[in-house]
């Protein structure tokens, strides 16, 4: 749900610092995760203030081969001037994600969803998916 920090290459550029915070509750079949990040640039070119972005998933575990959710992405803008609703990047839609084992070294993970968005600023549609393999060494 979480994008990694960046760093510019050039010296020109204004570098970024993010902070994220990531709450998780289980309950029953259903765990609820936010994650809450703050952005800044930093750096002699940097631009704007600290940004601001939520994100939620409920996902609800029918087992471990498939894992309904819903995603809401949410970019209101600055902390300290939010911009007006129909300004607000917000997006939402449905994930669904697994796993499968294939054997005692390795399975495969996929995760794959559709988002919709809410209003002109935000993309219509957005379709989000993932798949990869991992495998232990050394069992």
């Amino acid at each position: 749900m979480a994008s990694p920090g960046t760093i510019a290459v050039d010296k020109a550029d204004a570098n970024k610092l993010e902070t994220k915070l990531l709450l998780e509750k289980t309950h029953a079949h259903l765990v609820h995760t936010a994650n809450i990040v703050l952005a800044r640039e930093i750096g002699s070119n940097r631009s704007g203030g600290t940004g601001f972005e939520f994100n939620w998933r409920t996902k609800y575990r029918q087992s471990k081969a498939f894992e309904p959710a819903l995603e809401i992405y949410w970019e209101p803008g600055d902390v300290d001037d939010f911009k007006p609703a129909s300004g607000q990047v917000l997006s939402l839609g449905p994930v669904i994600s697994g796993t499968y084992a294939i054997n005692s070294h390795g399975k495969f993970v996929y995760e794959v969803g559709y988002l919709r968005g809410a209003n002109d600023v935000t993309p219509r549609d957005t379709i989000k998916w993932l798949i990869e393999y991992e495998y232990v060494l050394g069992r």
